[in-house]
């Protein structure tokens, strides 16, 4: 009886501590900045690129296999980045997460993040994009006729 009465004690205490440790969830989708900037860092690797001009019937796919290539775009939190294609740096950015009504001073329409890119040798080569992150997913855009997927 003291022995089954140890044991479940062991294991009680076992759940409560496993259940205290587990991480906080996080959102399903990024729909701030503080959660667009929590969601960002890390690794991402490239999945696609779909790209449609107008006029063009279907749109063009890239992907790690049609192009041989590999990409990974690592978010660090002090808001650098990296791109790394096939193994070797090949980019180094500063970014910045804002609101479409931050950049353009509007509060009309949605207000949509967006992900600020400036290459650190050359300030001058700056890139925005629509930026959705779905828990293992980002997804950067144009919105004209180009969007990038990565995952985790």
């Amino acid at each position: 009886m003291k022995k089954i009465m140890i044991t479940s004690s062991a294991l009680l205490f076992a759940c409560f501590f496993l259940i205290s440790c587990q991480k906080q969830k996080m959102p399903l989708e990024a729909k701030s900045i503080d959660e667009a900037y929590k969601f960002i860092v890390g690794e991402w690797k490239w999945e696609k690129t779909e790209s449609q001009a107008r006029g063009q019937e279907n749109p063009t796919v890239l992907t790690p296999h049609s192009e041989n290539k590999t990409k990974l775009f690592i978010f660090k939190s002090d808001k650098s980045a990296v791109l790394i294609e096939n193994g070797a740096e090949v980019d180094h950015y500063n970014f910045n997460i804002a609101t479409s009504s931050q950049l353009t001073g509007t509060e009309h329409g949605k207000n949509e993040l967006i992900l600020q890119l400036v290459n650190s040798s050359d300030e001058l080569e700056t890139k925005a994009y629509f930026l959705a992150i779905q828990r293992n997913r980002m997804f950067m855009s144009d919105r004209l006729s180009t969007t990038i997927s990565y995952y985790r």
